[in-house]
């Protein structure tokens, strides 16, 4: 098990692609923190993979919206960064 005693924090996991790679994750023996803007959907899917005996555990989170501000404050690092290169 190359996951085992690891944790993953995986975004999106409550369906599709990224609730597949959270059990799959959770099947090599890591301990999952399962992420979704849903309340709902962590708590159904934390549910789901306990009653499979796997280690999970849940937050409500938007992480677009602090992806949009990191990008932002990248940008102006990288310009600024830039800026100093061409003195």
């Amino acid at each position: 098990m190359k996951l085992k005693d690891k944790v993953v924090v995986i975004t999106g996991s409550t369906r599709g692609i990224g609730r597949a790679i959270a059990r799959a994750c959770a099947q090599q023996g890591a301990g999952v923190v399962i992420s979704s803007r849903k309340e709902s959907a962590v708590k159904e899917t934390c549910e789901t993979f306990q009653k499979e005996n796997f280690k999970v555990s849940g937050i409500k989170a938007d992480v677009a919206a602090h992806a949009a501000h990191i990008n932002q404050n990248s940008f102006l690092l990288l310009n600024k960064i830039n800026r100093k290169d061409k003195k």
